[in-house]
């Protein structure tokens, strides 16, 4: 009798392994609005930029004039074989294992990391277009680990950014465009489709990862797509991954001459849609090339103010910041901690967090670098907020919000057996959605095949004790 009462004991702390094996990732924590991200882009990695990485091997082989132009430029330069391998050669070496436990151990809790759209091929290119199949193949495995390997190893939460879509969004060599300096995404269907394809691809994959957050729908947009080509997009894709049941983040983002207060801050909104951010991306770089250094710092110090307290939009995500200026080559190591001190005060304030640019670059050999957060952690120039990073949960009744232990039930029910959607967020009243939103029977997310896995182990573990018994 005494085995068995141990046998039963081991078999229920099993059952609570497990089930904490999924509640207890950080992911979850922000996914659910325990936690807002402080992150960092793992930049030019998947989404290979040479103004990053001009030291890597991928470029040995590669005139400059061609690398600046992204990788369709490169591949069509290299070739299939030779490309391929010189990709690959990137890849291994340029985000690794160790980076992740580094930044793991720096008090930043989520990784940014950029994709394009051609990564599907590796799974499956019948569907695909000629254009996409010049692109390298072979990233999809390094995506692969970092969400299911090292990102979970790591306590790590794991945004992925649709960098580069099909025709390219903004004709910059991190999109890659089939010709350099053309925005071709939006002018005929095929590339919206391909887009949706992309970032159903990738929702699908990963929705059962605990590492995985979610997806930025489209990464910088430009002109000349209109908003009347763009939001229908971004409606369709939420549209696509929520119809899949699942609730992971989905991220908006406006024109990128637009981001400011007033530009889609009632699009999209709760309760119609959930767990929906809206990212910026802010650089005192471009722009600035006649403004004071010190003139840049204070406005810098007004960007709260003037941007974050008044957006009333979805929680907002800096998506991608840095410490460049048009003058950061005069830029002392003091100069750049005090920039770094002012920008990270301000972007605190953001309900869904904010992700630096990049994690490395290779000016980071010769000197301080504005864009490696590695060099700029050794060197005691940027400082991560040692409290808890503020919470994205909303305050009112407008956005209920569904907790942890809310969403462990298999069916749906809540603590105190109530299965109204919020019952136990926090919200002292919950809201109906309207009976024809899109999103009107989701509000509080069905759980995921995994989350019902760990209810069901946890109910056979506890069946077999009391047999046991």
């Amino acid at each position: 009798m005494a085995f068995k009462r141990v046998l039963a004991v081991a078999l229920c702390a099993l059952g609570a392994l497990t089930d904490a094996k999924i509640t207890d990732h950080v992911q979850y924590k922000i996914r659910y609005g325990e936690l807002a991200p402080r992150a960092v882009n793992l930049g030019g990695w998947l989404c290979a930029e040479y103004w990053m990485s001009y030291n890597s091997p991928l470029w040995k082989d590669v005139p400059k004039k061609v690398a600046l132009n992204g990788e369709y430029a490169t591949m069509q330069y290299l070739g299939q074989e030779k490309g391929t391998e010189a990709f690959e050669s990137h890849w291994s070496t340029w985000i690794t294992e160790e980076d992740i436990k580094t930044i793991s151990k720096t008090g930043l809790n989520t990784v940014r990391v950029t994709t394009g759209f051609w990564i599907v091929n590796d799974e499956d290119d019948s569907k695909s277009s000629d254009v996409s199949k010049t692109y390298a193949r072979g990233s999809l495995k390094y995506l692969d680990k970092l969400i299911n390997v090292w990102g979970e190893k790591y306590n790590l939460a794991v945004m992925v950014s649709l960098h580069a879509l099909e025709g390219s969004q903004n004709g910059m060599d991190h999109s890659a465009p089939a010709v350099s300096g053309t925005v071709g995404w939006g002018a005929n269907e095929s590339t919206i489709d391909s887009s949706i394809q992309f970032a159903s691809f990738i929702a699908d994959r990963y929705k059962d990862s605990p590492a995985f957050l979610g997806l930025n729908l489209m990464n910088e947009p430009n002109f000349p797509i209109p908003y009347d080509t763009l939001l229908p997009y971004y409606e369709k894709a939420y549209k696509k991954i929520r119809d899949a049941k699942n609730d992971c983040i989905l991220v908006t983002s406006p024109l990128l001459y637009n981001q400011g207060p007033g530009a889609m801050d009632d699009y999209m909104p709760c309760p119609d849609y959930y767990n929906v951010w809206h990212e910026y991306h802010i650089y005192f770089k471009w722009g600035w090339e006649n403004v004071a250094k010190d003139e840049i710092m204070r406005q810098a110090g007004t960007y709260r103010a003037s941007h974050i307290d008044p957006w009333k939009g979805n929680p907002l995500f800096i998506g991608e910041w840095s410490l460049a200026t048009p003058y950061e080559s005069d830029l002392s190591d003091e100069d750049f901690a005090k920039f770094a001190a002012i920008q990270i005060k301000e972007y605190e304030a953001a309900r869904a967090g904010w992700a630096f640019w990049a994690w490395r670059h290779d000016d980071e050999k010769n000197a301080t670098s504005a864009w490696s957060m590695r060099q700029l952690l050794e060197k005691g120039i940027i400082s991560i907020p040692k409290d808890a990073p503020v919470r994205t949960k909303e305050v009112d009744s407008k956005c209920p919000t569904v907790d942890l232990e809310t969403l462990m039930l298999s069916d749906g029910s809540s603590k105190d057996g109530s299965t109204e959607a919020g019952s136990d967020a926090g919200n002292s009243s919950t809201a109906k959605p309207k009976e024809d939103s899109p999103s009107s029977s989701q509000v509080t997310p069905e759980p995921s095949s995994a989350k019902r896995l760990v209810v069901a182990i946890s109910a056979v573990v506890v069946s077999m004790a009391a047999l046991l018994l």
